[in-house]
């Protein structure tokens, strides 16, 4: 017999939720990259001796602090759904599976550390769903979005540091 990968199957059928934190994701990068990106602009004409219109600079960087924060406020709740969502239906499938097993097998396991047991494994999914997923996601779509910027700066740039970046670190 087969056995069911519930975990994948969770984490499928809630998978329009991950996408929605990835959109999240690029959307509030860009706008941090875009944000820097008129701050230097900005800077660069002032050092050169232009006239720059802070008043409208401020405005636009305001509305996009906005917007950031809504776009982190989203993507928050859209990790914590996920993540709930998927907890929610292991309990589920965890107690079903119990109420199908027979009572000798408490009497033989003990049922304190069955519970004890599942309690735990419940924790990693949760764990593995509302943090080390969306971290790792995150951390995946900055680095895109940053090497993005870089390379629309200078190629060899972003050549470099992507050589020099694991010596450093």
């Amino acid at each position: 017999m087969k056995k069911k990968n519930y975990f994948m199957i969770l984490a499928l059928k809630y998978s329009y939720l991950l996408i929605g934190f990835g959109i999240m994701c690029v959307g509030y990068n860009s706008i941090n990259v875009k944000g820097i990106d008129m701050i230097a602009g900005a800077v660069d004409r002032m050092l050169a001796g232009e006239h720059v219109v802070i008043m409208s600079l401020l405005s636009k960087l305001i509305v996009m602090i906005i917007l950031g924060t809504v776009l982190t406020f989203m993507k928050q709740c859209f990790n914590t759904l996920y993540s709930l969502y998927i907890e929610t239906d292991m309990r589920n499938m965890a107690v079903s599976h119990m109420e199908a097993l027979e009572y000798s097998y408490f009497d033989t396991m003990g049922t304190g550390s069955i519970l004890t047991r599942l309690t735990a494994d419940i924790k990693e999914v949760q764990n593995f769903f509302s943090n080390s997923l969306p971290t790792g996601m995150s951390y995946l779509i900055t680095s895109s979005i940053i090497g993005i910027y870089i390379f629309k700066m200078n190629h060899v740039l972003l050549v470099s540091a992507l050589i020099i970046y694991p010596i450093v670190f």
